[in-house]
């Protein structure tokens, strides 16, 4: 059976640098690592990953907390996450708390008795209880990136979409289109996510001297549901009156629960009524028409976020920047048009 020293030699290399290679590919000029790879195929060399992570004190483990595992987005970073800590040697396990204070503190507990390199939050409430139980574990070796929104509170890690130009572009758009009257659907509005979102959605539109007294706004928990009930309020609030011709939802599933009930009522989109959504979701191009939406990175998220913890697993004090913001872009299709001619 192949040793790790049969490996060393054979790629030209030392035994350390063919630890390091399995250990930490990152850290691993891309010629050498390709040469020692080649090696280990070559000898059909396997390595003992429970004893490099004893020796290494790494278990080759990252946790993901999510609050809904089923949730589109939250499916997505699962995904992405999966397949780059796969490619790195890493397992993934994954948390999900529901949406539950309560179950998120615990899942995290928990975490820290085990011998895990990193843990990666999702999704983390505002005003989440972990965050102080996070902070008091003074012994913390672990380093915890929080994804998806930002939370100002050191020694956490933060990696997020930059909400308030999700919004930007949101406005623009519209506004370029020619839309004057428009409204919104936005996420929980305690979450800052949300509230950036929205800020930035009025700026853009002021941009073409949209007046903002025009917006109409509904708060939405990010669901299917949520996004037909706001459907339904928004045609009873307008019964009978001149209706905004474009509305942004928060989310693309809000936005495809507003489609089908319009559809169900048989206002037609984007000819009467734009629709424009955020995330980018597979959904958005597999109801019709298309979604227009304004892209989320969630693979260029994930990708950060267990850049860092490799980095972080390194070397403690290495220079890592305790915030990474990632620009979203828009993305046109079938949804969005310029307002009907009166």
């Amino acid at each position: 059976m192949a040793s790790l020293k049969d490996v060393a030699l054979l790629s030209g290399v030392s035994p350390s640098t063919v630890s390091r290679a399995i250990n930490s590919p990152q850290m691993v000029d891309p010629n050498t690592l390709k040469n020692i790879r080649s090696a280990m195929k070559k000898l059909n060399y396997r390595p003992n990953l429970m004893a490099s992570g004893l020796r290494s004190k790494s278990s080759k483990q990252i946790a993901l907390v999510v609050p809904d595992a089923v949730h589109y987005t939250s499916a997505s970073v699962i995904q992405h996450s999966s397949q780059i800590l796969q490619e790195l040697g890493y397992t993934l396990i994954l948390g999900n708390h529901h949406n539950q204070f309560e179950t998120e503190a615990e899942l995290l507990s928990n975490y820290f008795r085990r011998n895990i390199d990193g843990i990666i939050l999702y999704l983390i409430f505002d005003e989440s209880r972990a965050v102080q139980s996070l902070l008091a574990q003074e012994e913390r070796q672990i380093p915890i990136v929080v994804v998806g929104r930002r939370i100002n509170v050191a020694p956490l890690f933060n990696v997020s979409v930059d909400n308030h130009k999700a919004g930007l572009l949101a406005g623009e758009y519209l506004g370029s289109l020619g839309h004057k009257s428009v409204a919104t659907i936005t996420g929980p509005m305690m979450t800052q996510w949300a509230r950036d979102r929205l800020d930035g959605f009025r700026e853009g539109l002021s941009k073409y001297q949209v007046d903002l007294s025009w917006i109409y706004s509904q708060e939405g928990l990010g669901d299917f549901e949520t996004g037909i009930a706001a459907a339904k309020q928004f045609l009873e609030e307008y019964r009978g009156k001149s209706r905004p011709t474009a509305i942004w939802a928060q989310n693309d599933i809000m936005a495809t629960g507003l489609l089908r009930h319009f559809t169900l009522c048989n206002i037609s989109i984007p000819q009467e009524l734009s629709l424009l959504g955020m995330d980018d979701i597979e959904l958005a191009t597999m109801v019709t028409p298309s979604l227009s939406t304004i892209h989320q990175p969630l693979r260029e998220l994930a990708q950060t976020a267990i850049e860092i913890i490799m980095k972080y697993r390194v070397d403690e004090a290495a220079s890592i920047p305790s915030y990474y913001s990632i620009d979203p872009f828009l993305v046109v299709r079938e949804s969005s048009a310029p307002p009907p001619t009166q």
